[in-house]
């Protein structure tokens, strides 16, 4: 009897361990499947770190785009009244130059009276 009671605590033993490695193979395959998952999870929490970082650049650059049209929207209104002011000088010399002629035609002529 005692030949018959070891054999089945082998194969009890057996089973315990075949049961034990079949575990531990559906614990790594479970184990790799969560690392996987993890590992996609962790890419795509950095794909929107990434995104949000580049949402706010592009807002930076968008916002400083804005401020320099404005300032160029300054410039330009600015120039405008630049302009407007050297064609007034521009029309006021030459109206003293008519007159400055007007006055030395009339200086010579004085003069070729006068002789």
């Amino acid at each position: 009897m005692g030949a018959i009671v070891s054999a089945e605590c082998c194969i009890s033993y057996e089973d315990r361990i075949r049961d034990l490695d079949n575990r531990l193979s559906t614990e790594k395959s479970q184990t790799a499947l969560l690392q996987a998952e993890y590992d996609r999870m962790a890419e795509e929490a950095e794909k929107r770190q990434k995104m949000e970082e580049l949402k706010k650049e592009k807002a930076g650059i968008f916002k400083e785009m804005l401020k320099e049209k404005k300032k160029v929207t300054k410039l330009e209104k600015e120039s405008e009244t630049y302009q407007s002011q050297v064609d007034d000088l521009q029309r006021n010399v030459q109206a003293f130059q008519k007159e400055i002629n007007e006055i030395q035609e009339k200086i010579a002529q004085i003069q070729a009276d006068l002789d």
